[in-house]
């Protein structure tokens, strides 16, 4: 007959090796769903999630981050949207629904938004509108699962986000990620090049579909659609609906602001000329600090875009030390800088040997301009030079106007377009096609009135003759 105290310190040993002998398996998926449960069954890293409203993306991802959290003691999931009560509002029911009905013990801390389980996990809500501190702070710990929704509405640097940032937070733990949302008409964000097979940068596994394949709000949803149908059926070629109830991509182009056309907005390198450099300036601490550099040559019609970049959390002292490396490496004849924080500019020009003055870019009449500027861009006076200038290139392709107005999108992010305009609008005064000699603003203003006096005179000198 064996020991019994044998037998018991066997057992002990057994279950230190093997830790997970004997703990409950917490199962949330839906059985019924089909769909659902496909998408939970994938043990893809990488995932986006693409489909229309009322699906149930949200709920599949609550069970997703539950059962993350449920089965793996001191595991960390963290949920992203577009702010912290958003994510609040769209996740924190579903999470704590799925939570109880598997009796799962857990506390809760709203403020901070978190749920805290018995097993020492946590699921962690957060908003991509925090600081660029904050978040640092955030993505600086290790975590078992990454979602990011409302994907379709974002446009921050999400490339940034993923590969420089979230990869590196998923990296201990080999952790997921999962990219949530539904088409929208912000044309050719970072989602919806994931969704459409074009970023290829991550091994992304992707699962699009309709409503009508949920069991539970499917056959509502169809019904609305078909009422929209019945009584405008030219409803299917709208934008609106293409996108809210088809699930596609379908990006408004009397929108745009700048229609940015590969074959004639691109080159491959400056031509071999002597060029003249500018640099525009768009501040930014919790949104990115942009640098776009611009150049013109004389007698030669086109404007070049040379080097575009931005960069998160700059303070002044970082500010000025890149405006002063790019100004060694170009020797800059115009610098405009956002002028919304005059005493910055000032302390940067006082506090650091830049080498180059910098002057506060003229943001008035700002519609009018950029519709200026998109007009050089139709007719092919604007050149971009490419792998320099893919940052300002991206926000021009989904930058657009707000329906009916004169103002841009606030979705749409804009900050390499801004310090783009700065510069632009400074150097197109000396920049004409077919141009016979460099002249000044102060030097055109000059010859115009000149010229108009010249014609007053000439009038009443006719006038004389008639008396």
């Amino acid at each position: 007959m064996a020991d019994p105290r044998a037998l018991q310190l066997l057992l002990a040993e057994i279950k230190r090796r093997n830790p997970d002998i004997g703990r409950k398996v917490y199962d949330f998926v839906d059985y019924a769903f089909k769909r659902q449960a496909e998408i939970l069954a994938d043990i893809a890293r990488f995932q986006a999630w693409l489909f229309t409203r009322r699906f149930g993306k949200s709920t599949t991802f609550a069970k997703k981050a539950c059962g993350v959290a449920a089965n793996n003691p001191n595991s960390k999931v963290l949920y992203l949207a577009l702010t912290l009560p958003s994510a609040k509002g769209i996740l924190w029911d579903a999470v704590e629904n799925e939570l109880k009905s598997k009796k799962v013990e857990y506390r809760t801390y709203e403020n901070e938004g978190e749920f805290w389980l018995a097993n020492g996990a946590l699921i962690k809500f957060f908003g991509v509108d925090s600081n660029y501190k904050e978040m640092k702070k955030i993505l600086g710990q290790a975590y078992d699962l990454v979602g990011i929704d409302e994907c379709g509405s974002m446009t921050i640097d999400m490339s940034m986000l993923i590969l420089q940032m979230i990869l590196a937070a998923l990296s201990d733990r080999q952790g997921s990620l999962v990219l949530l949302g539904t088409a929208e008409n912000i044309p050719r964000t970072f989602y919806e090049d994931v969704c459409e097979g074009r970023e290829t940068s991550l091994p992304w596994s992707i699962h699009k579909g309709l409503t009508q394949e949920s069991p539970y709000t499917g056959k509502q949803f169809q019904a609305d659609m078909d009422m929209i149908l019945s009584n405008n059926p030219l409803a299917r070629d709208a934008s609106w609906f293409k996108t809210h109830w088809l699930n596609q991509w379908c990006a408004d182009d009397n929108l745009l602001i700048i229609h940015h056309n590969e074959n004639i907005n691109e080159v491959e390198k400056l031509p071999d000329l002597e060029w003249m450099y500018g640099l525009g300036v768009d501040l930014g601490f919790n949104d990115a600090t942009s640098f776009t550099v611009g150049a013109i040559a004389k007698n030669h019609p086109y404007f070049y875009f040379v080097e575009s970049f931005k960069a998160p959390g700059l303070d002044f002292t970082g500010t000025a030390k890149i405006i002063k490396q790019l100004n060694d490496q170009y020797g800059f004849v115009w610098t405009e800088v956002d002028g919304a924080n005059k005493q910055g500019v000032q302390e940067m020009q006082n506090r650091h040997d830049l080498g180059v003055k910098l002057n506060s870019a003229e943001k008035t009449d700002k519609a009018t301009f950029l519709r200026l500027m998109g007009d050089d861009y139709k007719e092919g006076r604007v050149k971009a030079v490419k792998g320099k200038t893919e940052p300002l290139v991206a926000e021009q392709k989904q930058l657009m106007w707000v329906k009916d107005s004169d103002k841009e999108d606030p979705r749409c992010e804009n900050h390499c377009n801004d310090g783009a305009l700065y510069i632009w609008r400074k150097m197109r005064t000396y920049f004409k096609a077919e141009v016979s000699e460099w002249k000044t603003a102060d030097q055109k203003m000059e010859e115009r009135f000149l010229e108009e006096a010249q014609v007053e005179l000439e009038e009443r000198e006719e006038m004389s003759l008639l008396f």
